[in-house]
C-alpha cells in the first residue's frame, strides 16, 4: 500500500469514530426480544434435575427421602424388628450395642 491509501483509510476510520451509529431504544428492545425468542425452551423439571446432578443425583435423593420417611414413620420397635430380621435375631452385633429401646418397667 502506498502512503496515499494509508491516509485515506485513516480518514475513513476517523470519520467513522466521529459519528458512531446509535440504535434507538425500540430497536434495542426488538433485538433483545428476537434473541430471547431464538433461545431453545427447556422445561423447568429438566433444569431442576440438572441442578440436582442428573439422574444419579435424583436417584440418590429419592432413596434418601424414602429412607427418611421410613425411619420417621416407623416406630423404634418396628425398626428393631426389621434390623433383627436383617441381621439375624441372635446377631453378636445386636447383643454388643445398646440401642436404648428397652425401658425398665419397674
Amino acid at each position: 500500500m502506498t502512503d496515499h491509501e494509508d491516509n485515506s483509510l485513516d480518514l475513513l476510520f476517523a470519520a467513522a469514530r466521529a459519528n458512531p451509529p446509535v440504535l434507538s431504544g425500540d430497536r434495542i428492545a426488538l433485538l433483545e426480544q428476537q434473541a430471547l425468542d431464538a433461545q431453545p425452551f427447556e422445561p423447568v423439571w429438566r433444569r431442576a434435575v440438572a441442578v440436582i446432578g442428573g439422574l444419579p443425583g435424583l436417584g440418590g435423593l429419592v432413596a434418601s427421602v424414602v429412607l427418611g420417611l421410613w425411619i420417621g414413620v416407623a416406630s423404634p420397635d418396628v425398626i428393631g424388628l426389621q434390623v433383627d430380621a436383617l441381621l439375624g435375631a441372635d446377631s453378636e452385633l445386636l447383643q454388643s450395642v445398646d440401642f436404648g429401646w428397652e425401658q425398665d418397667e419397674g
